[in-house]
């Protein structure tokens, strides 16, 4: 019995591990998920019909299936408009952030600039402040400058302090060879970051994109503060707008904010490729 424990022991411990960890893994899944499944049910259900439609208690099968609601929650809600302003404004304040941002993380990164220590401190410095606390100089400033219920204010690019920050260290990783054979090759410096370090750096790219449009998509401060005309919401704002005149009609409310999910949904589809690539290669870099 002695000469069999250790062997026994081992293979018991190998057995127990991955199954705690993947039933941790599980449960914090279906924590995530279920929020998204009672307003996904919710948003077929019918309330006429003896549906339960309190998150209280879910219901998850519907006694029939109402995809209506999700048109009725689009004229109800007003989404179009609120759609095509969030669409434009995610499109150019993505590309312009990622634009703005790449060229300063080449900047600060790669050509090492007087100084790029502290600049680079600088920027992450200025994570340690909430973007609310600049809201009345914001608000000051773009009164000042006419732009004022103008969805002008949110295509302004910007560059965050995360952004340079992974931008950063991955041009830093770029092989100096590559670039220097570029050089070489007559590439002058601005073609060099275009058809060279870009490309190279598609994953931490994808990754800056797709959080840019994620917050430029679910942005509801700013509007909330900056817009006023009804032609200018954009969707957590036309959102709020549905939820604050329609307090009775869940399943239409349930379906303007799954509605509200698809682009960003659509986004990350797209960019999973090389943004899971970025998250896998940048954490083995040194």
């Amino acid at each position: 019995m002695p000469s069999f424990m250790p062997s026994f022991m081992p293979s018991s411990t190998r057995f127990l591990r991955p199954l705690v960890i993947h039933t941790l893994l599980i449960a914090v899944c279906l924590t995530m998920i279920l929020p998204f499944l009672v307003v996904l049910t919710a948003s077929l259900k019918a309330p006429v019909l003896g549906d339960e439609m309190s998150p209280a208690r879910p219901d998850f099968i519907p006694g029939r299936w109402q995809w209506q609601n999700y048109l009725l929650g689009w004229r109800a809600g007003r989404l179009g408009t609120a759609f095509a302003n969030s669409i434009m404004v995610s499109i150019v304040w993505t590309v312009g952030t990622v634009l703005v941002s790449s060229m300063a993380a080449y900047a600060i990164g790669r050509r090492k600039v007087p100084g790029h220590r502290w600049i680079l401190l600088f920027f992450l410095s200025s994570m340690m402040f909430a973007g609310q606390a600049v809201i009345i100089p914001q608000f000051i400033l773009y009164r000042a400058l006419g732009l004022y219920d103008s969805l002008a204010i949110f295509m302004i690019p910007g560059a965050g302090a995360f952004t340079i920050y992974l931008l950063c260290h991955w041009f830093d990783n770029v092989p100096k060879e590559i670039e220097e054979a570029a050089f070489i090759d007559g590439c002058s410096e601005w073609s060099t970051f275009i058809r060279v370090i870009l490309p190279l750096s598609l994953p931490a790219v994808a990754t800056v994109s797709l959080f840019a449009f994620m917050g430029a998509w679910n942005n509801f401060v700013g509007p909330y503060v900056f817009i006023e005309s009804e032609s200018r919401l954009t969707i957590p704002l036309a959102i709020q707008s549905y939820m604050v005149t329609s307090p009775t009609d869940e399943a239409g409310r349930a379906a303007a904010v799954m509605m509200s999910v698809l682009p960003v949904l659509a986004v990350f589809v797209l960019l999973q490729r090389w943004f899971l690539r970025g998250l896998s290669l940048g954490a083995l870099k040194q």
